[in-house]
């Protein structure tokens, strides 16, 4: 999995949003079970981006606030599992086993839900915007869509190479022409001419091509990560996203 080197500070942001703005002003304060179960929500959306070390963090503490969240003791364990840690995967799913199923669902109320979702596609579309200004496509990678976004930086940088290669053609086929002596036959200048000027106009065409397919592999990137789900057992938030691409008046592409 690619991750962003500023991937934590920005998920530490987000989980900040998440406990500090969710409420109204002036309801800041809310039980263990509440706050445990925001721990747990984030800790859902760490363990669906493979960053099992970090869900790890978010499970315990959901625990630590409210050892009766049975499903927080089954995240911890897989993410113990998932980290090759048996002996402690196999305590936390005891612990698991040992309660109750929740007897309400393991969701937010509506608007604190809508709030979590926002914060996490928020923090989302960050380091995906990074990745894909750096390297076209990796945004989409960095999402979870490999095979778009592996699609988007072939192409892209494809159209960046012929552009190079082209501009280089076209500079040496303007030297040359420069270069002719007089007394040819007019052919000769014709022919060196109109070479220059297919390569210059091959040039800028793929220019163009290459600004862009990159501007829409970086908003395509920002988009979909901005619409990034969070998932939550027994509940699912989620904005409208097409998968795998985006949509004006009619989807473009779609893997």
């Amino acid at each position: 999995m690619v991750t962003c080197p500023f991937g934590r500070a920005v998920r530490a942001l987000g989980l900040l949003l998440i406990l500090c703005l969710a409420l109204p002003a002036g309801a800041r304060a809310e039980d263990n079970a509440t706050t445990a179960l925001r721990w747990y929500i984030y800790g859902n959306a760490l363990y669906k981006q493979g960053d099992y070390k970090d869900a790890q963090v978010a499970y315990r503490k959901a625990t630590a606030l409210d050892p009766a969240n049975k499903d927080a003791w089954t995240g911890l364990g897989n993410t113990y599992t998932q980290m090759k840690q048996g002996a402690k995967a196999s305590d936390a799913y005891r612990a698991s086993e040992k309660l109750e199923p929740a007897s309400a669902p393991q969701s937010l109320p509506a608007p604190q839900a809508a709030a979590q979702a926002g914060a996490e596609g928020g923090h989302h579309w960050v380091a995906a915007a990074a990745w894909s200004v750096v390297i076209p496509g990796s945004g989409q990678v960095y999402e979870g869509h490999t095979t778009k976004g592996v699609c988007f930086g072939v192409v892209t940088l494809g159209l960046l190479g012929g552009a190079l290669a082209t501009g280089a053609m076209a500079s040496n086929d303007g030297s040359a022409y420069m270069a002719l002596g007089g007394n040819l036959p007019q052919s000769t200048y014709d022919n060196s001419y109109t070479k220059w000027s297919n390569d210059v106009a091959l040039n800028h065409g793929l220019v163009i091509g290459f600004g862009i397919a990159y501007a829409y592999t970086l908003i395509d990137a920002i988009v979909c990560a901005k619409a990034h789900p969070v998932a939550a057992a027994g509940s699912r938030v989620a904005f409208a996203c097409i998968p795998g691409g985006m949509r004006a008046d009619v989807e473009v592409l779609r893997f």
